[in-house]
């Protein structure tokens, strides 16, 4: 069968797939070529069709004009095509472009409406919708978990126990950018923001999007309890030991370990550059080596005995032909046999679920630090961050101001107590 005979002619921009009955669009709009998408039935082709050429005309109407009459007809659905397209498919950082993409499922339940019909009361209900989702989805695991642990089925916990979610905080907050991006991208001063306060969920206002309160981890683990996590690994000196090891005295985020380059160690001079960081995937293996750092900079790190001693030990198990100082099999690590293996020893040491995760020890080091030396600048120079309201954030002393101000307190009514008497 010729392709002239394939398909036959409906209407304009719309014909049917002989071979399977499906109705396919096709055609040019402002000379860009529709997409050969196939539908089941002709009223879902025609509502496409009508989509793509009404978010064409969006995109080649000059963006300083204003959004008057007919253009407020364009749907959110179209203003996310457009998003995505400039912002989103265009982005070089894969954990950015994934991030983005990943907040989809949120979007999808707005795209049926018209811009301008996005009302707070919208916002407000579509939160509502996604929460039942979350609590249909809650409840099933729910069942699947108490049908296998008779002792959890006794405890018979509520449904929010088991979502994954607590609340919409980031999705709504990348929708508040959303629609910042439109107002700003098409000139539209009539639209006004609909994401309010009152959507967020905060410790003071659980918000329309509340399912839970969430976990509160700690995050700063004492000397004492660290020894404990790291000697808690089995066996001793295994890579993942040496990565907690390595990540605390680093100050690192996780993914920068993990993507230290054996070109980038010069054990000669006792240095190291953090120049890359592994990317994961939203199923935590491993995606991509990124080039450069969060913060942008690559300032040579001092390497003290201990890391020398991390460092000759990987190199003479590591693969050659792997630039990875830690890999596996020469294969860089994923985030999730990191995690499961941070989470083992933390139950091993009696910390667990206390601490989880892995990003307690850059707070640990970083608090450890301040202690010790009295200075914000060490820990500051220590963590490579640039502002000193985020260092203070990880190396708040407070606890150990509060112990050595009631030792001192004690002391001093002691002392008192012993001159009254």
């Amino acid at each position: 069968m010729t392709k002239k005979q394939k398909y036959r002619k409906i209407e304009k921009g719309i014909r049917k797939n002989l071979g399977n009955g499906k109705y396919g669009i096709y055609g040019l709009v402002h000379g860009e070529k529709i997409p050969e998408k196939e539908f089941v039935s002709m009223k879902e082709a025609r509502e496409f069709r009508k989509r793509f050429i009404a978010s064409r005309q969006l995109t080649t109407k000059s963006s300083s004009e204003s959004f008057t009459g007919e253009t407020n007809e364009v749907y959110f659905g179209d203003i996310w095509e457009i998003y995505r397209r400039e912002n989103v498919d265009s982005c070089t950082t894969t954990s950015t472009r994934q991030n983005r993409l990943d907040k989809i499922p949120f979007l999808e339940g707005l795209f049926k409406f018209k811009i301008h019909d996005i009302s707070s009361l919208v916002i407000s209900e579509h939160l509502e919708n996604e929460k039942t989702k979350c609590l249909l989805k809650a409840e099933e695991i729910k069942r699947n978990v108490e049908s296998r642990d008779a002792k959890k089925a006794k405890l018979n916990l509520p449904i929010e126990r088991y979502s994954r979610r607590s609340n919409f905080n980031d999705d709504l907050k990348f929708l508040k950018c959303l629609f910042n991006w439109y107002r700003e991208r098409f000139d539209d001063t009539n639209f006004g923001n609909p994401v309010l306060k009152k959507h967020k969920t905060t410790s003071e206002n659980k918000g329309a999007g509340f399912i839970k309160l969430p976990h509160q981890k700690e995050k700063k683990m004492s000397s004492e309890e660290m020894f404990a996590f790291w000697k808690a690994f089995t066996p001793q000196n295994s890579i993942y030991h040496d990565l907690a090891v390595m990540q605390y005295y680093l100050l690192n985020r996780i993914q920068e370990p993990c993507g230290l380059q054996v070109q980038d160690i010069s054990l000669k001079f006792k240095k190291l550059w953090i120049r890359h960081v592994c990317i994961w995937g939203q199923d935590k293996k491993f995606l991509e080596l990124k080039i450069g750092t969060k913060n942008g900079e690559h300032k040579p790190v001092f390497l003290n005995e201990t890391l020398i001693e991390i460092i000759e030990r990987r190199l003479l198990v590591r693969d050659p032909e792997c630039n990875f100082l830690f890999q596996i099999d020469g294969e860089p690590l994923n985030y999730r046999s990191v995690q499961y293996q941070y989470n083992k020893a933390l139950k091993s040491a009696g910390l667990f679920p206390r601490f989880s995760a892995t990003h307690f020890n850059r707070y640990s080091a970083g608090t450890a630090i301040r202690s010790l030396t009295g200075s914000l600048d060490h820990a500051q120079a220590s963590g490579r961050w640039k502002d000193s309201g985020v260092a203070q954030g990880y190396c708040a002393i407070d606890y150990e101001l509060q112990q050595e101000s009631t030792v001192i307190l004690e002391k001093h009514m002691q002392t008192h107590n012993k001159s009254q008497s």
